[in-house]
């Protein structure tokens, strides 16, 4: 079992899943979606719409990955990088093109992006608002409440 890191597009939120190598890309839209639910705690998105990327350059023989630096959130919040592989559901995780069967994870490293469908990101990005479009209701029916309540004690 490995711990990958996976950034998500437009947030730039970062967590973590444990998944087996000898898994398909399908099993870790599962384990992404599942703990997408818990981290953001509140959307639940299904896996099939998930859209991952593999984040990961070739430089001769080594592999670097994007790290998950200072820059980081400012990468994820900006426009999807076209550069990474979408890694199809079907692919297992152990191939040589994703991870390879011997893959060990740095520190401080994001493995996989993921681009949530649009309606879940539109949700996740547009929550602040929604809180805040809330508590400006609220407060409008507690003002109207105080204001007929000053009415109704001086009626005859």
């Amino acid at each position: 079992m490995v711990k990958l890191h996976c950034g998500v597009y437009g947030e730039g939120r970062v967590f973590s899943v444990k998944i087996e190598l000898s898994d398909d890309v399908e099993a870790l839209q599962e384990a992404i979606a599942a703990r997408y639910k818990v981290v953001s705690n509140r959307v639940e998105v299904y896996p099939a719409t998930l859209m991952l990327y593999l984040v990961r350059k070739k430089e001769g023989e080594n592999d670097k990955w994007l790290k998950d630096d200072k820059n980081v959130k400012s990468f994820l919040v900006g426009g999807i990088d076209e550069k990474y592989e979408e890694m199809r559901p079907s692919w297992k995780l152990d191939k040589g093109e994703l991870f390879g069967p011997d893959f060990k994870p740095g520190e401080q490293e994001i493995q996989v992006l993921v681009e949530l469908p649009k309606a879940a990101a539109g949700v996740v990005s547009g929550s602040q608002d929604m809180k805040e479009l809330i508590e400006l209701s609220v407060s409008k029916v507690l003002n109207e409440r105080e204001r007929s309540s000053r009415f109704t004690r001086y009626r005859i």
